[in-house]
C-alpha cells in the first residue's frame, strides 16, 4: 500500500506553539506516537504490560478516574487536543473500540515505557515500540481512515485530507533511562548512542506516513540541531535532542 506524503506533521517538543497559532490551526484530527509522556492508555490493553497507570494515584484529576494516562489529570495531548478545539478525546489504537468512525479525529498510538530503539522497554514486560506503533497505524488506521474520509479510490484527495491532520511525537526518554541502567562492559559513550537514537528516529520518520526528507546529525546530546527542510513535503524540520526526550517538529509552510 502506497503512504501518501502528508505536508502536515508535528512533533511534541520544547518548540514552543503560541495559543493563537493552535487556535488558527485548522486540523481535523491528531495521531500521537511516542512514550507515557503522551500515552492516553494504550497499555492498559496490553496483556503482558507491567508498565501501567490505570490505578490510583493516576487520575486522581481526571474526570474519568485512572485512564491509563502517566498523570494525575490531562495530559499534554488532551491540553493540545482542547486548544485545537477537536471534539473528543483522543482514544488509544489498542481500545478494541477505537475502529472505524472513531478514527476520523484521530488515534493515540504512544507506549509508556517505549522508545525510539526497538529494544528499550523489553524489560519491562509488553511494549510497543515507535516501529511498531507507525506500523499499526500504516497497516491498521490509516486504511479505516480512507474508509472514512471516503477516498478509497481517490489518493489525491485522500492526501488533501491527511494534510489537515496533526502527527505528534513524544519520545527517547526510556532509551536514555535503559542506557544508563545498563551495566553492559562495552557500552558506548552517551554522544555516540545519541548518534545512534538521532539516525534511527531519522529513518522512522522517513518511513512515516510523512515521508519527511529529514538529514540528522547531532553536534551535541543538549543542544539544539537544525536540520535541512524537508522539500519534498514543504515543511521545514526541527530535531530537538537532549539527555531526557527525541522530539521533531515539522510544520507545513502556509
Amino acid at each position: 500500500m502506497k503512504i501518501p506524503k502528508t505536508p502536515l506533521l508535528a512533533l511534541l517538543s520544547l518548540i514552543p506553539l503560541t495559543l493563537s497559532e493552535l487556535q488558527e490551526a485548522e486540523v481535523n484530527g491528531m495521531f500521537v506516537f511516542g512514550s507515557s509522556l503522551v500515552d492516553n492508555g494504550n497499555n492498559n490493553f496490553l496483556k503482558n504490560a507491567t508498565t501501567k497507570a490505570n490505578f490510583h494515584p493516576y487520575g486522581v484529576d481526571f474526570p474519568l478516574g485512572p485512564s491509563g494516562r502517566f498523570s494525575n489529570g490531562r495530559n499534554a495531548i488532551d491540553v493540545l487536543g482542547g486548544l485545537l478545539k477537536l471534539p473528543r478525546l483522543i482514544p488509544p489504537f489498542t481500545d478494541p473500540r477505537t475502529r472505524g468512525a472513531r478514527v476520523v479525529h484521530g488515534v493515540n498510538f504512544a507506549s509508556g515505557g517505549s522508545g525510539i530503539l526497538d529494544q528499550t522497554g523489553s524489560f519491562r514486560g509488553e511494549v510497543m515500540s515507535l516501529s511498531q506503533q507507525i506500523r499499526d497505524f500504516k497497516v491498521t488506521t490509516l486504511p479505516q481512515l480512507r474508509t472514512q474520509l471516503r477516498c478509497v479510490h481517490s489518493p489525491r484527495l485522500f492526501e488533501d485530507h491527511l494534510s489537515n491532520y496533526l502527527f505528534v511525537v513524544g519520545t527517547g526518554g526510556n532509551d536514555y533511562l535503559q542506557y544508563f541502567v545498563s551495566k553492559e562492559k562495552d557500552k558506548v559513550t552517551v554522544p555516540v548512542f545519541t548518534e545512534s537514537l538521532i539516525s534511527t528516529l531519522s529513518r522512522q520518520l522517513k518511513d512515516s506516513p510523512t515521508r519527511a526528507n529529514l538529514a540528522v546529525k547531532c553536534q551535541h546530546p543538549q543542544k539544539v540541531e537544525t536540520v535541512s527542510s524537508a522539500r519534498e513535503t514543504g515543511a521545514r524540520a526541527r530535531i530537538v535532542e537532549d539527555t531526557c526526550t527525541s522530539m521533531a517538529f515539522i510544520r507545513r509552510k502556509p
